[in-house]
């Protein structure tokens, strides 16, 4: 028959091992890639031309209807085939580059 300091024993190996565990766990999560990051849109990703844009408005740097301009030209080009681009290209985009040092 068990006494009291078996039980505690073995609870406390229990309550070490689930910690073990954890901390194992924790660690291959963050030394593996998440196959997760992969399923972020393209306007989510940090870098992306609408998340530039995104932060430029939240910056003050543009305002609403340049952010909605720009926004909508973005997504109507991410929409349109390689030959579209060309010509795009060719014939002048509707919004002008950017300032220098912006």
């Amino acid at each position: 028959m068990m006494d009291a300091g078996d039980w505690i024993g073995a609870v406390a190996w229990t309550i070490l091992g689930f910690i073990v565990l954890g901390v194992v766990l924790w660690a291959v999560f963050r030394i593996l890639p998440s196959p997760w990051q992969d399923r972020v849109g393209p306007d989510k990703r940090e870098g992306s031309a609408e998340e530039i844009l995104r932060q430029r408005f939240a910056r003050g740097e543009i305002d609403a209807q340049e952010y909605e301009e720009r926004l909508r030209v973005l997504r109507k080009e991410r929409e349109e085939s390689p030959a579209d681009h060309r010509s795009n290209a060719e014939s002048g985009s509707p919004i002008g580059p950017m300032p220098p040092g912006q």
